[in-house]
């Protein structure tokens, strides 16, 4: 088994909705089914709600709402969902399809300066192959808005994730 350089870096490559994404594998605990969640009154519109997975509350968020794209599918049983640890959290992203796993060459990353100005929830974009990749932030994709009074909840804080104080 090869290990990987400091020259590349794996990426787990998915759709949201028409628009091709991926994450730094480091950042993937696992892909799963949609699980039954309990609804948060006044969220988000993106905050599908809480999980619970092996006794820990975790938020899934629809990743398409998330980055401002309107829900065109209804969930089912099949719809995927990235489970990400990031930071010391979890957080679930709901997604339309995975895509694949793939090594890339860091120097083929593209920062754009509209990335850098923290306003969109991406890193850079990755020439894949078979088109262009958004690399997700998932610092900034973090944020879950938990109520309309403007309470913002970042992905560190311990009462989404089930841990003890």
């Amino acid at each position: 088994m090869s290990t990987q350089s400091q020259s590349s870096m794996t990426l787990l490559h998915f759709m949201v909705q028409d628009l091709q994404c991926c994450l730094h594998i480091k950042d993937v605990e696992r892909m799963m089914s949609l699980l039954d969640m309990q609804v948060i009154p006044g969220s988000a519109e993106y905050l599908l709600g809480m999980m619970n997975l092996h006794g820990n509350s975790i938020p899934v968020i629809d990743l398409g709402l998330r980055i401002g794209h309107p829900q065109i599918a209804p969930y089912t049983l099949e719809t995927p969902i990235i489970l990400c640890c990031h930071n010391g959290g979890h957080i679930g992203l709901v997604v339309t399809e995975i895509l694949e796993v793939q090594e890339c060459d860091i120097q083929t990353l593209q920062v754009r300066p509209e990335f850098e100005q923290g306003a969109q929830p991406y890193e850079a974009v990755i020439n894949t192959g078979h088109g262009l990749s958004l690399l997700l932030d998932l610092d900034r994709i973090g944020g879950v808005q938990l109520g309309s009074s403007d309470i913002m909840a970042r992905l560190t804080d311990i009462e989404l994730y089930g841990g003890a104080a």
